[in-house]
């Protein structure tokens, strides 16, 4: 077991001994919902995933993530996570092995990450030529060192604890039909709205008025695929008055008009 940044440099020295799996490349789209228990992995490879649009929650001993655009985990081959995929979910992803060698801890989690993406991109578009090894094995070992610089800065971060964090989770989805705001997360908290703001963001990635956009957009997306109830009745019942401004916030965070998102298209 080795940490993240000793791995990319086992990149760089040996790029001859990297492996992808050429169908878990790139860009990609899930347009069903779907979900395992305990996740049985191919090989030994590991994974990093970047969500782009839609969701997936992962649970691993005892630690629950929901994983929402911009978010990425990284997951070592022992690790055996339970996974939900949401439906139409857009991501990016590698599968990627250099010999026997296991990144540690088992699962890494960080957000805002998009920066990230254009470099999957990039290995996956790499990956077809036959003289680039090389070239994909620096372009991934950056890809490393910048997740775990963006892990250490997270980590470093003054922001909500772990509890905290998980308390404004549990009620933001008990109440989400209550219209919550910003003032309502610093009160559950006891926090003046100011302060709520600054640590929330270096926590979550995310100013408190938008994650909440998020969360709403999520469980609107949920019904729609799950239920029979009209686009109408779901944006009155998450607080949207005006259909068409429901519609464009659902299109940002979901990349597809709840139309087209009922349908599958």
């Amino acid at each position: 077991m080795i940490d993240l940044k000793v791995y990319a440099q086992a990149l760089v020295q040996k790029p001859g001994h990297l492996r992808l799996h050429p169908e878990y490349l790139g860009t990609r789209f899930r347009d069903d919902a779907w979900s395992c228990t305990q996740w049985q992995r191919i090989e030994d490879f590991h994974i990093l995933l970047i969500v782009d649009a839609g969701f997936c929650e992962i649970t691993y001993q005892q630690k629950q993530l929901r994983l929402g655009p911009g978010d990425a985990i990284l997951l070592a081959p022992m690790a055996n996570p339970d996974i939900a995929f949401s439906q139409q979910l857009h991501f990016h992803e590698i599968y990627f092995s250099v010999g026997t060698e296991q990144i540690q801890p088992a699962l890494q989690h960080i957000r805002a990450a998009w920066e990230l993406c254009p470099h999957l991109d990039e290995i996956a578009a790499l990956h077809q030529r036959q003289d680039a090894q090389s070239l994909i094995g620096h372009q991934l070992a950056f890809v490393l060192s910048k997740f775990a610089y963006l892990l250490q800065e997270q980590e470093s971060q003054t922001g909500l604890s772990i509890a905290q964090s998980n308390k404004i989770i549990q009620w933001t989805r008990e109440h989400i039909y209550h219209q919550p705001n910003p003032n309502d997360i610093a009160a559950l908290l006891d926090l003046t709205p100011d302060y709520c703001a600054r640590v929330f963001r270096q926590s979550f990635g995310i100013n408190p008025r938008d994650w909440l956009i998020k969360e709403r957009m999520h469980e609107a997306a949920r019904r729609l695929r799950e239920g029979d109830d009209s686009i109408e009745r779901i944006a009155e019942e998450l607080g949207y008055t005006n259909p068409a401004h429901f519609s464009r916030q659902f299109k940002k965070v979901m990349h597809s008009t709840p139309s087209h998102w009922r349908t599958g298209k």
